[in-house]
């Protein structure tokens, strides 16, 4: 009787079981939507002590809030702020990257070391943080090394950036998950971009992001009302 009635009724028939499966469709491609978004970030050890710092700013119009923020926030929010554990400052660029007679551009990252305190991103080879603290010491992801040094221990290696600067490798790191909102393909020592940039000492001047952990204990409900 069902291949009757559907055989009778091809029109009303196909539009809707047709509606249906778009309709089954539509909500399963939202399902993986909405969990792909919540799966951002989810992989950091200490996530739940790890905080975007935002910066609201009032204009004739009102209040905007953004992630843009000065660059002698960081030290303050140290020495000042006992609830602080780690605090690392943060921009993104790219740089032409030159290795002997090979050349490419990469994404690059500047971070203070404790980025990779804060932010679970394992090493495969060296200790990240600990390159970090060196000016001239850099670290790249295993698909940087890859495309780069191919079969070779990159580990102490020279890479000339921009024709301009060299640092040597000093760690090696796991790609950043593709659910991760921090994507780099090597993370140089903040300090290196600081010595360039004379702007970074205004606290008038927004464009870098800062992030910050806070102690386990710290009430983020009170820091944020100050």
């Amino acid at each position: 009787m069902a291949w009757r009635s559907l055989a009778k009724n091809k029109v009303s028939s196909f539009i809707n079981i047709g509606g249906l499966a778009f309709g089954l469709t539509t909500a399963v491609l939202l399902i993986l939507v909405m969990i792909n978004e919540f799966s951002y970030d989810k992989f950091h050890t200490h996530l739940p002590d790890i905080y975007q710092v935002m910066k609201n700013q009032k204009h004739m119009d009102g209040i905007s809030t953004g992630s843009s923020t000065p660059g002698p926030l960081a030290g303050s929010l140290r020495t000042e702020m006992p609830e602080t554990k780690y605090v690392f400052r943060a921009c993104q660029s790219e740089a032409l990257v030159r290795f002997g007679d090979k050349s490419l551009f990469e994404g690059t990252f500047y971070a203070d070391a404790d980025f990779f305190r804060m932010m679970t991103f394992p090493a495969s080879q060296g200790n990240p943080a600990t390159a970090l603290e060196d000016v001239n010491t850099l670290v790249i992801t295993e698909s940087t090394a890859k495309k780069i040094f191919g079969d070779e221990n990159p580990i102490g290696k020279i890479l000339v950036l921009d024709n301009k600067k060299s640092f040597k490798v000093g760690a090696v790191v796991l790609d950043p998950p593709r659910n991760s909102t921090i994507q780099f393909g090597m993370v140089l020592p903040f300090v290196s971009f600081e010595r360039d940039n004379d702007w970074l000492k205004k606290w008038d001047d927004n464009r870098i992001q800062t992030w910050v952990q806070l102690q386990p204990s710290a009430n983020i409900v009170a820091l944020n009302s100050n």
